[in-house]
């Protein structure tokens, strides 16, 4: 994987759970909530977005040190 497709995997995931965290925010407002259980989520999620980048690229890198030994 390049470090372009890195990068858009990144920029999608963040917009895809940012997308999912906005949509959460709106239903907490709606039920009344006080917001917090979306900051958790927001935390939760960049969590999330942060893990699959780093294993993403770890992936990469053993992919391609794999390929070159054979």
């Amino acid at each position: 994987m390049s470090n372009k497709t890195l990068l858009l995997f990144i920029v999608f995931m963040t917009f895809t759970e940012a997308s999912k965290v906005d949509n959460c925010r709106k239903e907490f407002q709606k039920c009344g909530e006080n917001g917090d259980n979306a900051i958790l989520l927001t935390f939760v999620s960049g969590v999330f977005t942060l893990v699959s980048a780093i294993l993403a690229e770890f992936l990469s890198h053993y992919l391609n040190s794999r390929n070159r030994r054979t």
